[in-house]
Parts: C-alpha cells; sequence; structure tokens
C-alpha cells in the first residue's frame, strides 16, 4: 500500500491577505475559512503523492460571468495510507494555467496518469478572468485542497466563488504524510515554511488503518518503548503495532490502555500507554507497580490507609477482593480494607479482629 506524502519537497505556505511569501508573491484575499492552501513550491513543482489520474482540468464561468482559473482534480488509483487512516484520496490544484506539461512530457488534462512521484503540476500566475475579460493575477503559486474518497463529481462554483475548495475537505496534514502524522510547520509571523521529510526519515507514531506503529529513523520500533508519555508496548506477533490491554511476559502482567487518546493519535497520545497504580479494569480494582507489573497478594495502602488482598491465581488473579474471607483468618469489607482492631459484624455473627487482622469469634 502506497502512503499519501505531500506533493512538494519544500516549500512556503500563506493563507493570510496580504503577505509577501518570501518576495515571491502578494496574496489579495484570505482562504482562512476554508482548509485550501496556497503552496510555494521551491521548485515550483508538485510531484504525485501516489500513483493517480486527472478527473478534471478545465475553466469554469462564475455566477457573476467572471472565468474561474484552471482548475485541475486528481484522485488516487488506490487506497492510500493516511493519517487518519487507509483511504482514497481526492484534491485539486489551480493557478497552474490551462497548458501544463510535466518533465516527462505528459500533459495535465482530463484522463492524464501519474505515478507516485512523477512532476504533474507546475506554479503559476493565472487565476482567471474578470467580467471584462481582463487576466486577474495573483502572483506564482498552487492552491490545493483535498478530502477522502473518490466520489467526485464536479466542482460547484455557484458554491465556493473564489474561495476554491472541495465539498467535505479536511485539513492538509490529516491527508498527507510528512515527519509521522502532521505536516511539520514552522511558524513564523505571516508565513508558515516548512521542509518535507520522506518516510524512510518517519520518527514517532504513524496509523496504517486501525493500527498504531512507533517509529525511529524510519524503522519500525519493536517491543518496549518509552515515550513522554510513558511506556507501550509494540507486539512483534502483530508486525509491531501497539499493543493494548493485557499483556503476560515471563510470569509478569501488565496492562495498557485500551483509551483512544486524542484524535488523530497527533501527539500526547494516552491510548497504549502502560498503567501503573490503582486501576479500574472490568468493574474491578487492580494494583499495578511503578513498573507496571500487576500486584497479587496482601498490599498495604498509603493513600487508603489498610491492607488489602488481591487474588493470586485463577480467573480472579490480580483483583481486589471484597466482602469475604481470607485464608478464613482475615475479613475484608466491601472496600476491600481488610478489618482490625476492632469488634465487627460479619454475616450475622461478631468477630474481635486484633491488630493484625486475625479474627476470633466473640
Amino acid at each position: 500500500m502506497q502512503t499519501s506524502l505531500f506533493p512538494t519537497r519544500s516549500a512556503a505556505v500563506t493563507q493570510t491577505a496580504g503577505i509577501d511569501r518570501n518576495n515571491i508573491a502578494l496574496t489579495t484575499f484570505s482562504h482562512q475559512e476554508n482548509r485550501a492552501n496556497d503552496i510555494c513550491p521551491t521548485d515550483g513543482k508538485f510531484y504525485a503523492p501516489f500513483d493517480m489520474h486527472c478527473v478534471m482540468h478545465e475553466s469554469k464561468i462564475h455566477r457573476d460571468g467572471s472565468i474561474s482559473p484552471y482548475m485541475s482534480v486528481f484522485v488516487s488509483d488506490n487506497v492510500v495510507m493516511t493519517p487518519v487512516g487507509n483511504h482514497k484520496v481526492t484534491f485539486f490544484c489551480t493557478h497552474g494555467g490551462k497548458k501544463i506539461v510535466t518533465d516527462k512530457g505528459v500533459e495535465v488534462k482530463k484522463g492524464a496518469s501519474f505515478k507516485q512521484g512523477d512532476h504533474f503540476y507546475t506554479q503559476g500566475r493565472e487565476d482567471g478572468k474578470d467580467n471584462d475579460g481582463n487576466l486577474i493575477e495573483f502572483g506564482p503559486h498552487i492552491h490545493i485542497d483535498a478530502r477522502l474518497g473518490d466520489n467526485f463529481i464536479d466542482m460547484d462554483l455557484t458554491k465556493i466563488k473564489q474561495n476554491y475548495y472541495l465539498e467535505g475537505d479536511l485539513p492538509i496534514e490529516d491527508i498527507f504524510y510528512n515527519n509521522g502524522t502532521k505536516l511539520d510547520f514552522e511558524n513564523s509571523i505571516y508565513v508558515r515554511k516548512f521542509t518535507l521529510i520522506n518516510s524512510g526519515q518517519w520518527n514517532g507514531w504513524i496509523a496504517d488503518g486501525s493500527e498504531w506503529y512507533y517509529y525511529e529513523n524510519g524503522v519500525k520500533v519493536s517491543g518496549w518503548k518509552q515515550t513522554s508519555d510513558g511506556w507501550f508496548y509494540l507486539d512483534p506477533n502483530k508486525g509491531n503495532a501497539m499493543l493494548t490491554g493485557w499483556f503476560t511476559e515471563k510470569g509478569s502482567s501488565y496492562y495498557f490502555n485500551p483509551k483512544d487518546g486524542e484524535a488523530g493519535h497527533k501527539e500526547n497520545y494516552v491510548g497504549g500507554v502502560m498503567l501503573t497504580g490503582w486501576q479500574w479494569i472490568d468493574d474491578h480494582w487492580y494494583l499495578f507497580g511503578d513498573g507496571g507489573v500487576m500486584q497479587t497478594g496482601w498490599v498495604w495502602s498509603s493513600a487508603w490507609l489498610g491492607w488489602y488482598f488481591l487474588y493470586t491465581s485463577g480467573a480472579e488473579a490480580g483483583q481486589m477482593a471484597v466482602s469475604t474471607w481470607i485464608d478464613k483468618v482475615y475479613y475484608v469489607g466491601s472496600d476491600g480494607k481488610m478489618y482490625k482492631d476492632g469488634i465487627f459484624t460479619v454475616d450475622g455473627v461478631r468477630y474481635s479482629f486484633d491488630n493484625s487482622g486475625v479474627a476470633t469469634r466473640l
């Protein structure tokens, strides 16, 4: 399966009106209310993010009679890996002009096909014509927008006017990969610059469908991995996918948080992290040590100021005992705390419990 890679090596990105993009050009209107981006590639070219084909390359007439720039829409040939799962992808570019010829001599038009990495689009100054037929130019750049799916039919200019975008679009960092699961924007006051990193340099969490993987220098990490969020286990028996739930290794049991965490797994992700301390799991209390190992037997809780018993074997192993006798000598109440230092009634019978918790029937 191909990965959806952002279509330029490095560029300047701007969405703010009246900004000098490294003295390349000035924008005259903003796209901030939409997710479309104006891109100024360093070499002026876009490269196919995956195997794809062109489904539209044409200019249109607005409701007011003005003419749109030439707009090119592309669809992935197959399902590709994106930061939000595996999907087909539709995206479009504009401002390149009517005739765009690639490095391989292929002309951009409906039906043209491109392989991943092929040059397929070049930035231009063309932005259509006004009602009097005068050419409108906003400086050399490529306007890009994207969405998931391949059900593109047409561009509806009655809705979008000049802020060209696809219906149902997503932020480009949710469509294209770069350095993990998002584009690595280096923010300045007016211009956002970024340098693209290829898949061989991936670092951090990467999604592939419903599974998560952790990369270091483009290689999947296997086994135990500590991040700023805690310890994780990348299961070598499942292609190094992140493990959740119960895990036993060398006779010790661990539990990894199944919580999904932040959508998109972009940062501060807590799903899959190894749990420590007291945890409520499947309607029972468990205790995990600082190293994550599930505890059993008698344990003292400094927080709850009492002794608690965690079953040592069988299906109940690790569960905190409640409202029951332990070894027919000790009793734990409904809160799990061992009775001691007093007289208590259990099942209608009075017992005296000494300082060690040993019961004597009265």
